[in-house]
């Protein structure tokens, strides 16, 4: 690879136009800019709608000042394309008026100078986030300095405040990761045409190419298609859609491909993001566990918006069949019907961010788990305020598309499918314990995790989840609170759209004599309800987004929330998405027929579906587990802590095995068989790497 990259410099380097021609490809691609663009230009430079507030009394979240640059750049591009002298004149005086109010040189308020030598009465246009003075300003003011340089109407000034601007990200492209790296690879692009460098325009492009090899457990792709940002955290929205559009964006405008082991990792990411995705009106949305504090954002924040034209026809160039197939599933067309009107059925780990994808026809399921490995969610900048607890197990169930926005508003410390501590303490946490995972056939999968609070070590038990055809089941045993603390187990928290039912009719007050639940396109089904109580409510709240975000927007909607508490410190119940309340009914029989809890303790959660025939075993413990095929009695064994799926009744008698070590820190397991009618009848033993 390093002599094609030379070869590369070579022929690059040989040709006088290339940064012209990349300039080009780059304006020609902008879109017809509107004639009042530059229509709040004032006679001293600033925009009347813009709202220059900065320093340390700016929001860190939504800046507006960065506004100027949005019109700055429409008014250069609608010059670029009229030749129109009065509009030049109004760009230049905008761009005069900025780098007149700029904050000053010698204070460097950027990341790595560190902020004190930025204090709040540093004058000039700046923001306490760096983000703003490295990328969005940058990355905003480059197109109006690149349509001016290509003309040369530049002045002097005006250029050396280009590039002052445009080094703030261009220059520090190797620092960053992932998305922060592709945006201020395109800084640096500009930055490169402004100045003519070619050089830096090929560095540039070879951090980007760098930047999507796999990667294991880091910011950018990993192995099992995440896309990681921020050390831990799974975003295939927000940074990964940016990172997406950005890198194919650039391939198109400047060339410089990458080989193609990063053609593969770059299709192997969207491909499986595609897995986190459900359908409103035909509108592709994001499951919330891949949009990290953007579910803060506001009521649209989770639809797809990424560049699925370019991306479907880059495909189509690469001659991958399977990536373009991934992204004609993001476009919008409103007579797709249902949250996964593609039919992407199954299930999908991602091991590398405690993640889990289980899909059918009539469903979208998300799991999210927390471990050594990887983080709860983020509050940056006043955005994910009360998320703490969006990776203690939280379970999303998309079954009309219209699922949960904006019930996030009225969540509180009590997401959907947790079981946490009411207690408002926040910061970016690991997770301590290391047994937490997933294993899957691709139709069968269990997930395990052994909890304890990082928050204050307070809370901890150990809980599992049984995905089987069509439904799963939730285990959880070993619950303990030290303090005594409210602890609030909370099955869903979802927009209401109709009354619930119960066996025993609709209360008000909490029930103990109950066996299922169903509300909207969701039931539950309860085993074993000995001990438990069940608390619904349904009904009208009111709220503002300020509580979880900086924006003022009051809202009401109807909430249905379902509370359990437990007496025994465990429970199990069965959740079964995408059905109405009579097909539900139906399917009743055949949960108390089929659904089978073997063992429910701290060292073992298995649980059996007979009709599926298939047995799902998380072993906090090496131990064994009994069961009957229908045939036969087998007895399984494992000498190592593990979680396993079993599928057996096969035509030819074998029993297929998947094991999974939830720690990452085995080389391998051993397993013991005991049976009679199996492909090697009576004791086997053998190892699983």
């Amino acid at each position: 690879m390093r002599g094609v990259f030379i070869f590369l410099v070579v022929c690059l380097s040989a040709s006088a136009s290339v940064v012209d021609d990349v300039a080009l490809r780059i304006l020609s691609k902008q879109s017809v800019a509107s004639s009042k663009a530059m229509a709040t230009l004032t006679s001293n430079g600033s925009f009347s709608n813009v709202d220059y507030t900065s320093g340390c009394q700016a929001s860190r979240a939504i800046w507006d000042a960065v506004n100027h640059w949005t019109f700055t750049s429409a008014g250069a591009m609608r010059w670029y394309q009229t030749n129109d002298t009065a509009i030049l004149a109004a760009v230049k005086r905008a761009m005069d008026y900025w780098f007149a109010h700029d904050f000053p040189e010698g204070q460097k308020c950027l990341p790595n100078n560190g902020y004190d030598n930025c204090p709040c009465n540093t004058p000039g246009l700046w923001n306490p986030n760096w983000w703003y003075q490295v990328i969005k300003t940058p990355k905003t003011a480059g197109l109006s300095c690149v349509a001016l340089a290509v003309r040369n109407q530049l002045s002097a000034q005006q250029k050396e405040g280009c590039v002052r601007l445009l080094n703030r990200g261009g220059l520090y492209v190797k620092k960053y990761t992932g998305a922060n790296l592709s945006d201020t690879a395109l800084v640096a692009v500009y930055l490169s045409i402004v100045t003519r460098d070619e050089s830096l325009l090929l560095s540039a492009m070879d951090q980007v190419n760098r930047a999507c090899d796999l990667v294991s457990y880091q910011d950018g792709i990993n192995s099992d298609g995440s896309f990681i940002q921020h050390g831990g955290l799974p975003y295939f929205a927000g940074y990964g859609q940016i990172f997406a559009a950005d890198i194919f964006d650039l391939w198109d405008t400047v060339g410089l491909n990458p080989n193609a082991a990063q053609k593969s990792a770059v299709s192997l990411f969207i491909r499986s993001s595609v897995w986190s995705i459900y359908h409103a009106n035909g509108v592709a949305n994001w499951d919330f566990h891949q949009m990290g504090r953007g579910v803060t954002y506001g009521p649209n924040s989770a639809r797809y918006s990424g560049a699925w034209k370019l991306i479907q026809s880059t495909a189509q160039q690469w001659n991958d069949t399977a990536l373009a197939t991934a992204m004609a599933r993001l476009q919008v067309n409103s007579s797709l019907q249902g949250v996964n009107p593609f039919k992407l059925n199954g299930v999908k780990v991602f091991y590398k961010t405690d993640y889990v994808s289980y899909r059918s026809d009539n469903f979208v399921v998300g799991l999210k788990m927390l471990s050594p490995r990887t983080y709860t969610s983020e509050c940056y900048n006043g955005q994910g305020i009360q998320s703490q607890h969006y990776s203690d197990g939280v379970v999303y169930n998309y079954v009309n598309g219209m699922d949960y926005v904006p019930s996030q508003v009225f969540w509180g410390y009590t997401p959907p499918g947790t079981y946490v501590l009411y207690a408002p303490e926040f910061r970016l946490w690991q997770g301590l314990k290391k047994f937490v995972g997933s294993v899957s056939n691709g139709r069968t999968a269990l997930s395990a995790m052994d909890f304890l609070s990082p928050i204050n070590s307070q809370l901890s038990y150990k809980k599992s989840w049984h995905f089987f055809g069509g439904l799963y089941v939730v285990v959880a045993t070993d619950i303990v609170q030290s303090k005594g603390l409210p602890v609030i187990t909370t099955l869903d928290h979802r927009i209401s759209r109709g009354d619930f039912s119960t066996d025993t009719g609709v209360f008000s007050v909490p029930s103990k004599t109950f066996r299922w639940l169903h509300q909207d396109l969701v039931g539950y089904y309860f085993p074993s309800p000995s001990g438990l109580t069940l608390n619904v409510s349904n009904g009208n709240v009111s709220g503002n987004w300020q509580t979880i975000a900086p924006q003022n927007v009051p809202v009401t909607a109807k909430i249905f929330k379902p509370i359990l508490t437990t007496d025994t410190g465990s429970f199990v119940y069965v959740t079964v998405p995408g059905l109405n309340q009579k097909n539900f009914s139906s399917l009743l029989p055949t949960l108390r027929s089929s659904i089978r809890v073997i063992r429910a303790n701290g060292d073992l959660h298995a649980v059996q579906h007979l009709t599926n025939r298939t047995l799902t075993a998380a072993f906090f413990s090496p131990g064994n587990v009994s069961f009957n095929t229908g045939k036969e009695n087998v007895t399984i064994g494992i000498d190592a802590p593990c979680i396993i799926t079993v599928s057996y009744g096969y035509s030819d008698n074998a029993t297929v095995i998947h094991a999974a070590d939830p720690t990452q820190t085995l080389t391998g397991v051993n397993v013991f068989v005991q049976c009679k009618m199996c492909v090697s009848p009576g004791d086997s033993k053998f190892n699983i790497a």
